[in-house]
């Protein structure tokens, strides 16, 4: 990816070229069609992973993992996700804190890690990997994927290309009604086939009708269902769930 004093830059001089807007309808708007593929796609399907200590307060709870200096992030808890603690530190092999020792909890003012299993002292800390958005700005972006943003990006681009030319053929008389429709038809299947170079790149599977789908999946959680400790059925007890 070529570097430029605007980070973002490179995305757009990658994208003028595929949409080809002669009539300038969007371009104007092509950093926001960056941001929106970046911010809320490209990090849905390849969240931004990072790895931070978080110090011990002497009780069960802990606050929010942040970001480490100098890198971008930021925990969501309608986003983030936490993929493993390790405590304590530094252990060989790596000592791992158990999904069902752990939650995410919401007080009156905010959220907390809480350990059930575990009481970090101050003086010690757990590392937490865990995932965010990635930065709005594209600095955060895998070179390897820069092309299937700039795909993405552009798609969305064509559609508001395709919208704009139906806007114009339903305001018009005589032949231009026809060309400019005929135009918004090939906007939107250029989109659809440039969306298809995203999904492909990032593995998305896409339905017949050209949606992404992907395998179901239910997620629950067992202590709203039981409580926190749980219950033993027959040959399968709680600690080994």
């Amino acid at each position: 990816m070529p570097i430029a004093s605007n980070p973002m830059q490179p995305f757009l001089d990658a994208i003028a070229p595929v949409i080809a807007d002669e009539m300038g309808w969007v371009t104007p708007s092509l950093p926001r069609f960056v941001q929106q593929t970046i911010t809320q796609r490209y990090s849905k399907d390849r969240p931004l992973e990072l790895v931070s200590d978080v110090a011990g307060t002497g009780t069960a709870y802990m606050p929010l993992p942040v970001a480490p200096v100098g890198q971008f992030g930021v925990f969501d808890p309608l986003f983030s996700e936490v993929k493993k603690i390790e405590y304590p530190i530094g252990q060989i092999p790596d000592e791992d804190v158990r999904s069902e020792d752990w939650e995410l909890y919401r007080s009156p003012t905010g959220y907390q890690l809480v350990l059930s299993a575990y009481v970090p002292q101050v003086g010690q800390s757990a590392r937490i990997t865990w995932t965010a958005r990635h930065a709005p700005d594209a600095t955060t972006v895998d070179p390897g994927d820069f092309y299937a943003v700039c795909d993405y990006a552009a798609s969305l681009a064509l559609e508001a290309m395709a919208a704009r030319a139906s806007q114009i053929g339903d305001s018009t008389m005589g032949a231009d009604t026809v060309n400019y429709r005929s135009k918004a038809q090939e906007f939107t299947s250029l989109a659809a086939k440039i969306r298809k170079r995203y999904y492909n790149h990032m593995g998305v599977d896409e339905a017949p009708s050209g949606v992404e789908s992907k395998a179901a999946i239910s997620v629950g959680n067992l202590r709203n269902i039981m409580g926190t400790a749980g219950v033993d059925r027959l040959v399968h007890g709680k600690d080994t769930r």
